[in-house]
């Protein structure tokens, strides 16, 4: 028997994860079977890596889904605050680190070594420890390295390992460029092997690989050049622009465009993943379009203006408001809504009475920020102090700013001063985040929202995809600077907080 905390692993956590992870998540991450897991979970009293597994496998799922249990097996189990929540996941990690030595892990790598990586970093990513993610996912990586998974000649026999092993590669690819991108870091797996076959015999594994072909597609874009122009836009060296830069940012367009057909046959959670991913990863490439300084009013190509973030978040919001978003990346939202909200104060749009407008987009996006994990992450703060930033009146309209007071009246002043107290304007309750407290409809629920701040001939733009933690009142020092043909100066930046730990 191991030597463990019985409560720190729980059979009805066990049990509550595995569950929602094949409800929920296995079209997303389609890596492991059933059976395969059951076995294991009926191992962790006796095989270390077995505990390991199925620990950081719950530590995923307590991340991403807050899942639930019921509290008389652990009072710990479901938390119902964030630090709660996070107080669990990292009780469970430090558990699996400790498992972890009494093992020679590191010397003989297993299949299940890396699957406890990888959802280490996963559910690590999703606690808010960025840093610490990043170290588990390039752990996993350098396991796959060592065991030559990444060699297409290690796939011999065909059998159930091989087909984990190499799902297993494609989702590490996937996700390593992902975060490469959202902290401008480097890439280390390349395509070096077959892409895996969906079993025929099971309609679920389809959609599975249906969606990791859709993520392939998006991400196979982000090759050498890519990546290191990116991640230079946050060093002291130049830039060294591709030649034909123009023609090779509207390639990429269409190649994201193109990546997830219309007509994709996918689950709802599926569906938020991808969709938010894709019009996420267009951003980017937006990014690189105003760093290379290729945006012009005068552009055919829609993804080469400055109003192309207000398209991408039209189309997002359209299909958000009807899918299921529980499991969405919370991150790559909040980078579409806060940059939208920079475009937004540009007042450089205008909707008509009836029609939702860019400001209901960003209401609904904040809607989301604060359901998804509950609403408790760091991005619902950084999203309503962006809104109350840039857009006060919004602010106002959402109850995220008290409205300012009325100017004082003659009669005022004279009976104020003749009574010898200050005049107290009356200020409504803050309103609800669901609108409640608006008198105004809107399509989503919330606020009609294309209310903005008063015209600026110059705006400081702290764009949230790619960044580094950065302050919006204290800019990052290192971010590269760079002014559109149209007279507005930006910066490739962000809000704070990503990095750190």
């Amino acid at each position: 028997m191991l030597a463990r905390q019985p409560e720190a692993l729980p059979p009805d956590l066990v049990d509550a994860c595995i569950t929602e992870f094949f409800d929920k998540m296995f079209t997303t991450v389609p890596i492991l079977h059933r059976g395969w897991v059951q076995q294991r979970a009926s191992e962790i009293t006796t095989s270390p890596e077995a505990y390991c597994v199925i620990g950081a496998l719950c530590v995923y799922m307590v991340a991403l889904l807050r899942v639930e249990m019921p509290a008389p097996s652990n009072p710990l189990s479901m938390a119902s605050t964030r630090s709660q929540t996070n107080s669990l996941g990292l009780r469970l990690v430090e558990d699996i680190k400790r498992m972890r030595n009494q093992t020679d892990y590191s010397d003989n790598p297993t299949t299940g070594t890396i699957l406890t990586s990888f959802f280490l970093s996963a559910g690590l990513f999703n606690l808010e420890r960025q840093n610490t993610g990043w170290f588990y996912l390039q752990e996993a990586i350098t396991f796959v390295k060592m065991m030559r998974i990444h060699r297409e000649e290690s796939y011999s026999t065909g059998g159930p390992q091989d087909v984990m092993n190499r799902r297993l590669f494609w989702i590490l690819f996937i996700s390593e460029r992902a975060q490469a991108l959202h902290k401008h870091r480097d890439i280390l797996l390349h395509e070096t092997i077959d892409f895996p076959q969906p079993d025929p015999d099971d309609p679920v594994d389809e959609l599975g690989i249906k969606g990791l072909t859709c993520l392939y597609n998006m991400f196979g874009a982000v090759d050498d050049r890519f990546s290191e122009t990116w991640t230079s836009l946050r060093s002291a060296t130049r830039v060294a622009w591709p030649q034909n830069t123009a023609t090779w940012l509207a390639g990429l367009q269409q190649q994201l465009t193109e990546a997830v057909p219309l007509d994709l046959k996918c689950t709802k959670i599926q569906e938020a993943d991808l969709r938010v991913t894709q019009q996420w990863l267009r951003l980017v490439v937006w990014q690189l379009s105003t760093a290379s300084g290729c945006l012009s009013s005068a552009a055919h190509d829609e993804s080469m203006t400055l109003l192309y973030p207000i398209k991408l978040s039209k189309e997002l919001a359209e299909t958000l408001q009807y899918i299921e978003v529980s499991a969405m990346d919370v991150e790559k939202l909040f980078d579409i809504a806060y940059s939208l909200a920079d475009i937004i104060a540009l007042n450089a749009v205008e909707t008509g009475t009836y029609e939702a407008g860019p400001g209901d987009h960003l209401t609904a996006f904040l809607s989301f920020v604060s359901t998804l994990r509950n609403g408790e992450t760091k991005f619902v703060g950084l999203l309503q102090a962006k809104i109350r930033e840039v857009l006060p009146s919004l602010a106002i309209s959402l109850g995220l700013l008290h409205p300012p007071p009325p100017p004082p009246t003659p009669s005022s002043t004279r009976s104020a001063s003749s009574s010898g107290n200050a005049h107290q304007p009356l200020i409504p309750p803050l309103g609800r985040l669901d609108g409640t407290e608006s008198s105004v409809s809107s399509p989503y629920g919330s606020p009609s929202a294309m209310t903005s701040a008063p015209p600026h001939t110059s705006v400081p733009m702290r764009f949230a995809v790619g960044r580094q933690v950065a302050s919006p009142a204290s800019p990052d020092a290192g971010d590269a600077a760079t002014t559109m043909s149209m007279g507005v100066s930006r910066s490739i930046g962000s809000p704070a907080g990503s990095t750190s730990e």
